[in-house]
C-alpha cells in the first residue's frame, strides 16, 4: 500500500510536468509581455492566475509523494490535515532533514515561489486595471 500512494503521487506529478513546462513558457514569453500592455492586462492576469494553479497543483502532488516517501503516513496525514496545504512545508522540511536539499529547493521551493509569484503578479495587475477603470470613470 505504501508504494502505491507514493507512486501515484509521483505519477500524477510527472504527468503534470509537460503542462507545467508549457505554462511556464507561456507565462515567460506571452503572458508577462501581454501584461505590460494596458489593453491586454486583464487577459494576461487571468492567464497568470490559471498558470499559478498549474504550478501549485504540480508542487502539491510532488510534495505528497515526497512527504509520504521520505516521512511516512504520520507526516503525510499531518500535512494534509492543515487544509491539505500543509503537505508542502512538511515535504520541504522533511527533505531538508533527510539530506535532500536539492529536492527541497529545486523540486518544492522553486515551483512554490513560481506559483505564488505568478498569483501575486496577476493580483497586482488586476488591481491596477481596476484602479485605472475607476480613474477613467471619474
Amino acid at each position: 500500500m505504501r508504494e502505491w500512494v507514493a507512486e501515484t503521487a509521483f505519477s500524477l506529478s510527472a504527468s503534470m510536468q509537460p503542462v507545467f513546462g508549457f505554462a511556464f513558457m507561456l507565462v515567460l514569453f506571452v503572458f508577462i509581455p501581454l501584461g505590460l500592455i494596458r489593453k491586454t492586462r486583464g487577459f494576461a492576469s487571468s492567464a497568470l492566475m490559471i498558470a499559478s494553479f498549474v504550478f501549485g497543483t504540480t508542487v502539491w502532488l510532488f510534495s505528497i509523494g515526497i512527504a509520504f516517501g521520505l516521512l511516512g503516513w504520520f507526516w503525510l496525514i499531518v500535512g494534509l490535515g492543515f487544509a491539505g496545504l500543509g503537505v508542502v512545508p512538511v515535504a520541504f522540511f522533511g527533505a531538508l532533514f533527510k539530506g535532500e536539499s536539492g529536492i527541497a529547493f529545486v523540486g518544492i521551493l522553486l515551483p512554490l515561489v513560481l506559483a505564488f509569484g505568478t498569483r501575486l503578479l496577476a493580483t497586482h495587475w488586476l488591481e491596477k486595471e481596476a484602479a485605472e477603470r475607476i480613474a477613467s470613470k471619474n
